[in-house]
Parts: structure tokens; C-alpha cells; sequence
């Protein structure tokens, strides 16, 4: 349907676990069953870690990923076509320079990612609203740096995780491929 328009749809997932997280892109038909097989590890196996995962299910998949350790983990076991550092547009700056000093050690290419979660920035409240209910939380409580049920941060991204225009994406990656 998609692509009788002339839309190609990008599949895959953002997996999380220990404070990281990758996101999996599909590249082909195995990928499909590569990354069926990391969703079903990562809600039934108590012991999962994108690390060990990634690499036994590392078929037909791209795995980008914003964690310094992570990438250098997983660099020696994950083909150089499938594993990109990934630069979000609106991290800080010292994240930003540790993923591309971490790519750069292990000869990985970075990819520049906008992390987007709501189509406009009036819509970060909802996003707020939604990261309470998963973590059963009040919404006063979801604050940056926050414990999630976990212990560890929660994953609120900022009012800037919003669809960016053309010119400002430009802008935000014109140092990133």
C-alpha cells in the first residue's frame, strides 16, 4: 500500500535494557525474523542484554546506538555494514562527542537520528503523561533524572523530540552524515 505511493516504510523497534538502547532497523526478509526473535528475547528472557542479543540475532539487521559502550561492545561481533553510532540531534554535547570519539575508535560509521516521539512540541506533556502511566508514577514525578520502576533514569526526552522541518534538520545534522 505504502509503497504503490511511492513510500517505503522503514521497520524496526528502540530496545532498551540497562540504561541503553539501540535502535533495530529491518534490512530484508531475515532481518524480519532477526528482529521478531530480539522482541520476543527481550519481553520473555529475565536475563537479556542488547550486547549479548544483538550479535546472535545480528542477520538482515542495522542496530544504531546513541551508548559509547555499547557500540565498542558490539562492534567485533556485528558486521560493519549493520552497526552505526548514532548522534541525536538533541543530546548534549558531550554525549554527541563520546558517540563519535567511540565510532571513530572502532571504525563505525555515525548516523545522525532526531529520536522523535511527538509530532509537535505541545505534545511533550502527553509523552510525560504516558511515561507516568508505564511507570506507575504521579506526573509531578517525571522529571528529568527521575528512577524509573528500574532504578534507573527514565527515558523522558525533551520538548526539541518533536518533528523537526526540513532547514532545521539540515541545520541540527550538518556536522553528521
Amino acid at each position: 500500500c505504502a509503497e504503490a505511493v511511492g513510500v517505503r516504510p522503514i521497520v524496526g523497534v528502540e530496545l532498551s535494557h540497562g540504561g541503553e538502547r539501540a535502535v533495530v532497523l529491518v534490512r530484508d526478509a531475515a532481518g524480519w525474523h532477526s528482529l521478531s526473535r530480539l522482541v520476543t528475547r527481550r519481553h520473555l528472557d529475565p536475563r537479556f542484554a542488547l550486547d549479548d542479543a544483538l550479535p546472535r540475532c545480528a542477520e538482515g539487521i542495522i542496530a544504531l546506538t546513541p551508548s559509547p559502550r555499547l557500540l565498542t561492545a558490539l562492534a567485533l561481533d556485528v558486521g560493519p555494514d549493520a552497526l552505526y553510532g548514532e548522534v541525536v540531534a538533541h543530546a548534549d554535547g558531550r554525549t554527541l562527542e563520546a558517540v563519535v570519539e567511540a565510532a571513530r575508535r572502532v571504525g563505525r560509521p555515525v548516523v545522525g537520528t532526531h529520536r522523535v516521539m511527538f509530532h509537535t512540541p505541545p505534545r511533550h506533556r502527553l509523552h510525560r503523561v504516558l511515561l507516568a502511566i508505564g511507570q506507575l508514577k504521579l506526573l509531578d514525578e517525571v522529571v528529568p533524572g527521575a528512577p524509573g520502576r528500574d532504578g534507573l533514569p527514565l527515558d523522558l526526552v525533551p520538548e526539541a523530540a518533536s518533528l523537526l522541518p526540513p532547514a532545521e534538520a539540515a541545520r541540527a545534522f550538518r556536522d553528521v552524515p
